[in-house]
């Protein structure tokens, strides 16, 4: 239900391919409401499934089961080092395309080579997109000076997202987060979840919400 202050709610359905992911979506998207990078006279509602591969017959029902009661779908995958327009062909071809109205409500999210990039480039590590996801877990295991292993950096992505992006964006004064200062802000992010953010507010601020 719409707060007093919104106009309407709008439902946002992610559906993403490791558990991760779906714990990275929930916190990242607390931290864009704080600081009202979504939404504003429109309350923002985000539901999460639970992993699905891409290779799964259950990607494609969570995209059918969802395009009917939310108005916009965001399939968030890694390319894992494949060409992200492939990735995102495979996804439109054998688990979108068929589906009923999804044409202007899904969006494809393609994390290349991995999640793991956008905190690379959060941290302000060069060439976060240009090699493996190896490559980028081990560029930003070295810039924490060796303090996480490879597994514990893929359990602590969320938080470790969250903490860089809020020491980024608290820097600046509370003043200056009015809503005319929110396209200033989103360049201060990662450059998929700048896109995810405008993404979002499109969809939710300026096509309407979901009756």
């Amino acid at each position: 239900m719409a707060s007093e202050r919104c106009s309407c709610t709008c439902k946002v359905y992610f559906v993403v391919d490791n558990k991760y992911a779906k714990q990275l979506v929930q916190e990242l998207v607390e931290l864009f409401k704080q600081y009202n990078l979504i939404g504003g006279s429109v309350c923002v509602d985000v539901d999460v499934s639970d992993a699905a591969n891409m290779c799964s017959e259950k990607m494609g029902r969570y995209v059918r089961g969802a395009v009917g009661d939310y108005n916009l779908i965001v399939v968030l995958v890694d390319s894992e080092g494949v060409d992200p327009s492939v990735v995102r062909k495979r996804i439109l071809e054998e688990h979108v395309g068929q589906v009923d109205g999804s044409s202007s409500r899904v969006e494809i999210l393609v994390a290349h080579p991995c999640l793991e990039a956008w905190l690379c480039e959060a941290m302000g590590i060069a060439s976060c997109y240009s090699g493996t996801c190896d490559e980028v877990v081990d560029a930003i295991i070295s810039r924490y000076k060796g303090r996480y292993g490879k597994g514990t950096l893929k359990r602590m992505l969320p938080a470790l997202m969250v903490r860089e992006l809020s020491r980024k964006l608290g820097e600046y004064p509370e003043a200056t987060r009015s809503k005319g200062s929110k396209d200033e802000l989103v360049r201060l992010l990662p450059s998929q979840l700048g896109e995810l953010v405008r993404e979002v507010n499109a969809h939710c601020v300026e096509q309407g919400c979901k009756s």
